[in-house]
């Protein structure tokens, strides 16, 4: 629960989540340079760019990819159906205050929810993992 000052609550529902882990060697083995295609599959052009920018692109490809898990898995946790969503549909952002931040691409319902998703990812050299929480005040 987020309190106000001065006896205004705000209560904050939490309706979902979604957790994904991944062993970073899976995309290791599967060099950028010699897979592009694959990549591409997964993952937005400005996150392959945020990827290929690290001195190691792998873990970073790997949270990526459980992020998207995550958030497939919130949706559908809270829709109570199979989220349908291609993987480049999702786009793993970093805020201006550095947080990871979900947009959604060509879905406008969609991106109207993301402002009730919060993620959190992390990594090692080895393993990946990101959660994904769906949220709402009492007024939305």
């Amino acid at each position: 629960m987020t309190r106000k000052p001065d006896n205004n609550r705000v209560f904050v529902y939490f309706f979902g989540i979604g957790t994904d882990m991944e062993d970073v060697e899976r995309f290791r083995k599967l060099p950028f340079e010699k897979n592009p295609d694959f990549y591409k599959r997964i993952f937005t052009p400005l996150e392959i760019q945020y990827c290929l920018e690290k001195g190691d692109p792998y873990p970073h490809f790997a949270a990526r990819f459980c992020a998207k898990e995550a958030v497939i898995k919130v949706l559908s946790d809270v829709s109570q159906q199979v989220c349908n969503l291609n993987y480049k549909e999702i786009q793993i952002d970093v805020s201006k205050a550095g947080c990871p931040c979900v947009t959604f691409k060509k879905n406008a319902r969609l991106a109207v929810e993301s402002k009730n998703l919060k993620i959190s990812l992390s990594h090692t050299s080895e393993h990946a993992i990101a959660t994904a929480l769906y949220i709402k005040d009492r007024g939305s």
